[in-house]
């Protein structure tokens, strides 16, 4: 439900930051680098909302009409009334059934994606699904590989799983379900299109820096006024700033090293490995925020080494836990791994040089008045 207000919330302000900014097209090519940092973090924040405009509308949007059963319960139990399996069935061709509570053998997996192919004729297997396992009602889903298009239409077949008999599919989707899978496939990016995932990766960065452009424009233009008005908000703001954008880096890193640290056991504590990764970001982005209250004078230089400490280890932990190694990826062909491991590098150069710029700048400004170090961002 969070997720769907801030998606709402997202596509509000892309339309509302249209309609508003009237010189939308001169402001894309307006960027002026200049002494007055407002000036600059204002052309900043512009330019970036013109480049991923199209983006953040289209992954807000996509976002809620593939989740509006999520959102919107009632239609399913309205058409679907004591029957929510019956939805998957007619819609995906997806079958389930409750355990026979009686035990049986797994027929082999392999003979059945093998025969899910010949019904696809030249698709490849992506995922198998076996639900009920043990059980003489358990069904065997085989999904077809999506990555060389689009559109996330499946094509599920459907095994028993005591015998291997087919049960149902290939499904064809429907016109309205083609459409949803194409929206589908536009926000979780499961296709094999180098050019256009990484046109995602800098659209997400564009997104990002108008987010932290847009808190420190704020901070910037209202600091001074709120200072001799005696306002106390702007404390609150320049920590959800700090919070919201350095910490929330910083709690997806944590998350990486999560992985990688934790006991590859199913459950840690009495909680299930996945769900105690959650809590690890959950919990490193609370301290973040914390820290940005706390120590307002340096959040933003402790978290940018806190930033750089993290990526590194990062990709540190994943060659230690893996064998993974930088060169050896790219030269395995394994480009993926490869680039996000130079991707987190890159990240912890920067990182490193943004605290050493924050660091000399409290110097300066320490030298020319201690009682206002810190206090811009």
């Amino acid at each position: 439900m969070a997720a769907g207000l801030a998606a709402m919330a997202m596509m509000a302000m892309c339309v509302s930051g249209v309609v508003i900014h009237r010189r939308i097209f001169a402001d894309f090519f307006t960027l002026r680098v200049v002494s007055k940092a407002q000036r600059t973090t204002l052309d900043l924040h512009n330019l970036t909302g013109v480049v991923g405009l199209p983006f953040n509308f289209l992954i807000s949007f996509t976002g809620l009409v593939i989740l509006m059963g999520t959102y919107l319960p009632g239609i399913q139990a309205v058409l679907y009334p004591g029957e929510p399996a019956a939805f998957a069935v007619e819609a995906y061709g997806t079958p389930r059934a409750s355990p026979a509570k009686q035990p049986a053998d797994l027929a082999p997996l392999g003979a059945m994606v093998g025969q899910a192919q010949r019904r696809w004729a030249v698709a490849a297997p992506a995922t198998v699904l076996v639900f009920n396992p043990g059980d003489r009602a358990a069904l065997v889903h085989v999904h077809q590989d999506t990555g060389a298009r689009v559109t996330m239409d499946a094509n599920t077949v459907v095994f028993d799983g005591a015998t291997g008999r087919v049960v149902a599919g290939p499904h064809r989707y429907s016109p309205t379900l083609m459409t949803l899978s194409y929206l589908s496939g536009m926000h979780y990016t499961w296709f094999r299109h180098t050019t256009l995932r990484w046109l995602y990766f800098v659209s997400g960065l564009a997104g990002c820096a108008l987010i932290a452009t847009g808190f420190l424009f704020w901070i910037q233009s209202r600091a001074k006024q709120h200072a001799k008005a005696g306002v106390r908000g702007l404390a609150l703001v320049r920590g959800l700033s700090v919070g919201a954008t350095a910490g929330l880096v910083l709690a997806s890193l944590a998350f990486l090293v999560a992985n990688r640290l934790l006991p590859d056991l199913p459950t840690i504590a009495g909680v299930p490995r996945a769900w105690m990764e959650v809590r690890v970001f959950c919990v490193v982005w609370l301290l973040a925020f914390a820290n940005a209250w706390l120590r307002p004078h340096t959040a933003w230089r402790d978290q940018s080494v806190a930033i750089g400490v993290a990526c590194f280890a990062a990709v540190l932990l994943d060659w230690v836990t893996t064998g993974n190694v930088l060169p050896l990826d790219g030269a395995g062909g394994r480009w993926s791994a490869a680039g996000v491991d130079l991707v987190l590098l890159c990240g912890s150069a920067l990182a490193w040089i943004a605290a050493r710029r924050l660091h000399a700048r409290s110097q300066i400004v320490t030298r020319r008045d201690p009682r206002s170090a810190g206090s811009k961002p």
